[in-house]
């Protein structure tokens, strides 16, 4: 007999430490800075959010990223450029200190995830 939700997320060793409050509609997608003190979320409100999850704050917020909401994030190994798309194909790339935008990709129909590259030099989505 399998334990019920309740008391399986109870043994669990998974808990939550914080929670991040800042989008207003449901969060799509989430990427960790390699050294795990920052996140990126993508949310369906069309807005990323840079997070410091020592103090568990917003550090700063990007609105009408996506004409039709983020589906996806994605942060480089070095930190240094955050990737996202929404859900028409777009992708965009930015300087993560100065928000800059680097690069507009029309890539494919709606895109639901992204990675970019150890190395940085590609950007692949799905």
């Amino acid at each position: 007999m399998l334990p019920q939700p309740a008391a399986a997320a109870k043994n669990s060793i998974l808990a939550p430490v914080s929670t991040l409050v800042g989008h207003g509609l449901s969060i799509s997608s989430i990427s960790y800075f390699l050294d795990g003190k920052q996140m990126i979320s993508g949310s369906s409100d069309k807005s990323v959010r840079r997070w410091d999850l020592q103090e568990g704050k917003e550090i700063v917020e990007a609105r009408d990223v996506c004409e039709q909401g983020v589906g996806a994030v994605a942060v480089s190994r070095d930190g240094r450029r955050v990737a996202s798309a929404d859900k028409s194909g777009e992708l965009k790339v930015r300087d993560v200190e100065t928000g800059i935008m680097m690069k507009i990709i029309q890539g494919h129909s709606r895109i639901n995830c992204i990675d970019i590259s150890a190395d940085c030099t590609l950007l692949a989505s799905g």
